[in-house]
């Protein structure tokens, strides 16, 4: 449906609603004029239906309509989901006669029916106050310009007199217009009747009012009523309504259309007592009822005849219909006969209902298992008679008692025995039931925990909670849980558990769960001793490989290690086309500081010179141990200038901080010399290392303290 266009926009639509065509044509050529796209209909039936196809800004509406006045329409418009945004005036020819509430109808304004020129003033007003947005006032507009007159006061009377005998009616009465089929009048009863407001029964399908399994029935009354000399009854019926019993007449009416109408009675007959309804029926109907019942049913008299019995009775009994008029306690002896607990002795007692499990005895001999449900049998006046007995055969219900009863002892022998623990909780996870095992790992014993909360089991409320968002949400979609989860036991030490969970019932867990636990606490200790074992023998194969390449003196790498590391960056080097640089490196004099100093501070130096080196390259440059007081250092992706550059800063380095010292005092100064190479195409770990060594020897011959490329 389209957008509500503002009430003033040119072509916004406007709905008149009026049974006289002069004052039809007159409001369609006043709106018109004013740019509206104006839709008449005579009455309010013919408006719903344009309601539903269309939206409108504003509707005007004649009180005095047929099929659904004007008031009630109003009351429809307003009940409907876009109703309180259409704006509802109301036309009333008999505003000084009666003035209407309008307001309580749900309308904004109540222009009275008067000379043209002032209603056509009038209506102009009202439309440009409604678009501004202001309230209209309270009174009737163009009181002023009409009379009263006495035949429009005695006929509305007349009107107000039929309204107030329909609404008291105890009888629902509906109007329904013809062909359609819909309701143009409901009155209070009818109302109460459907259990739904009258807005929703106005204008809706009369047929559509009843279940589905009436409305054959209920139409074919619509299609014989005769309509031949006026008012006619088309007969009573009994239909269905919420459960209760309606008695339905309809009648037609002729009101000068071609279809007429027709008016539909009807009355709650539910509560008819059940003596009223058994002499409506047949006595073939009772006859059948009582034989095709599923069960046996027999009648007693007072002196304990047998007055009736039906077919399956006799088949239960291997009694005969001949046998009718036996006493029943010989057809079929139980233990109760001659005794106060006799359910026709009961009845006489007063009961209304006795109900009991016996065992009979069959013409056979065969004794089985019976369930008896007597009631009073009284006749016309209401004196009792005897007693309607009903029996039903329970042994198959016996046998699967037997069975049921076989099978739990079974499960609680299981139960009892089983070498894990076994626990139900109830669907608020309180503790239900649980076997001698489960309690036992918990160090409690069964009846400490039963009706306790399982939160009693959890390490914390934490975990409580944890464990009641994640796994039982689980449970929910209906799969197993297994898991592994640490309980609480009575001292508070914590206990491994293998859990399985399942639910009882789904998919609200309302019978509960099962919980399965096994005590994996020797396991989990196993596996822990393992873990620690592993991370041991792990620590212990890291330390022998720091052990075979690094240099226990220092910290470095060792020369293994370097031949791998530079024989692996040469080829890297290759594949990228990058640059790398040796460095080897010399303490210089380091026989003297030996010779003057002892093998302590040179084993100090050599330490000493290892964090330098550490504190002096990159993360990705390998600096080794060669042999004695040789050092190599791989600097990867490096230019011959910023190797040079490098090798600089650590020479300096050197020669500042590696000074020995004896008692607090400086007693000599430490340098090293260094000889560089880089790795030129098709070179080869050999060629490097004694191009590097080569450029070593000339730092030496040099003068020591210096960098030589």
């Amino acid at each position: 449906m389209e957008a509500m266009k503002p009430l003033r926009q040119p072509g916004a639509k406007i709905l008149v609603v009026d049974n006289n065509p002069f004052f039809l044509k007159f409001l369609s050529d006043t709106l018109s004029a004013e740019g509206f796209a104006v839709f008449s209909a005579t009455s309010g039936l013919e408006a719903l239906a344009f309601l539903d196809a269309h939206r409108f800004v504003a509707v005007f509406i004649d009180l005095v309509m047929p099929n659904i006045s004007g008031d009630k329409l109003c009351q429809i418009i307003r009940s409907r989901p876009d109703g309180k945004e259409i704006h509802l005036i109301i036309l009333s020819a008999i505003a000084p006669e009666e003035s209407p509430d309008f307001r309580a109808l749900g309308a904004d304004a109540c222009i009275a029916k008067g000379p043209m020129q002032h209603m056509k003033e009038h209506i102009l007003a009202v439309l440009d106050l409604l678009a501004a947005e202001e309230r209209v006032q309270e009174g009737i507009i163009g009181l002023e310009n009409v009379v009263k007159r006495q035949i429009t006061e005695e006929l509305l009377l007349f009107k107000h007199h039929y309204e107030m005998i329909l609404g008291n009616l105890t009888e629902g009465v509906l109007e329904i217009a013809m062909p359609m089929g819909q309701v143009t009048y409901v009155n209070r009863a009818a109302v109460e009747l459907f259990g739904l407001a009258e807005e929703r029964i106005l204008g809706a399908d009369f047929l559509g009012l009843f279940p589905q399994r009436c409305t054959a029935e209920v139409r074919q009354m619509l299609a014989k009523i005769d309509k031949k000399g006026g008012l006619m009854v088309s007969g009573s019926r009994l239909v269905s309504v919420r459960s209760r019993l309606i008695s339905l007449n309809l009648l037609h009416g002729i009101d000068g259309s071609e279809h007429g109408y027709r008016l539909a009675i009807l009355q709650d007959v539910t509560e008819k007592t059940v003596e009223e309804y058994a002499l409506q029926m047949s006595t073939n109907e009772l006859h059948q009822i009582f034989h095709n019942a599923a069960e046996g049913m027999l009648v007693i008299d007072m002196d304990y005849n047998i007055l009736r019995m039906n077919t399956p009775f006799s088949a239960l009994f291997g009694v005969a219909e001949s046998q009718r008029l036996q006493k029943c306690y010989d057809v079929f002896a139980g233990p109760r006969c001659h005794t106060d607990q006799c359910s026709l002795h009961r009845i006489r007692q007063g009961e209304m209902r006795v109900e009991c499990e016996e065992e009979k005895r069959c013409a056979d001999g065969m004794v089985i298992p019976v369930q008896l449900i007597a009631i009073p049998f009284r006749g016309p006046g209401g004196e009792l008679l005897g007693i309607m007995e009903h029996c039903r055969d329970i042994s198959e219900r016996r046998r699967t008692e037997e069975e049921l009863r076989n099978s739990a002892e079974r499960f609680r022998t299981i139960f009892d025995n089983t070498l894990v623990g076994i626990l139900f909780s109830t669907a608020d996870r309180i503790i239900a039931d649980l076997n001698d095992r489960a309690a036992t790992l918990l160090g409690y014993t069964r009846e400490e925990l039963i009706g306790e909360s399982l939160a009693l089991l959890h390490l914390s409320p934490a975990h409580f909670a944890r464990f009641g968002e994640e796994v039982l949400a689980q449970a929910r979609s209906g799969g197993m849980i297994q898991m592994e989860y640490q309980l609480r036991c009575k001292d508070g030490t914590p206990l491994w558990a293998q859990l399985s969970g399942k639910a009882i019932s789904l998919p609200d867990l309302g019978a509960g769960m099962l919980w399965v636990a096994d005590d994996i606490t020797r396991r989990k200790q196993a596996e822990e001793d393992q873990r620690q074992i592993i991370e041991e023998l792990r620590e212990m194969q890291e330390a022998l490989r720091t052990q075979s390449i690094r240099d226990p003196l220092t910290g470095l790498f060792n020369r293994r290690y370097m031949e791998e590391s530079l024989q692996r960056e040469i080829s890297k080097a290759k594949r990228q086309a990058a640059t790398l640089a040796l460095f080897m490196l010399d303490l210089d004099h380091f026989k003297e500081v030996n010779d003057t100093y002892g093998h302590v501070t040179g084993d100090w130096v050599l330490r000493r010179l290892g964090e330098i080196i550490r504190h002096n390259i990159r993360e990705e440059d390998v600096a080794c141990r060669y042999g004695g007081e040789e050092f190599v250092v791989i600097f990867p992706n490096i230019s011959a200038a910023d190797a040079r550059g490098r090798a600089e800063e650590l020479r300096a380095n050197v020669e500042q901080h590696l000074v020995v010292e004896k008692m607090g005092q400086r007693i000599g100064r430490v340098t090293i010399s260094i000889g560089i190479a880089m790795c030129e195409v098709g070179m080869d770990r050999e060629a490097l290392v004694r191009q590097a060594d080569h450029a070593l020897y000339r730092a030496k011959n040099e003068g020591r303290n210096r960098v030589v490329m």
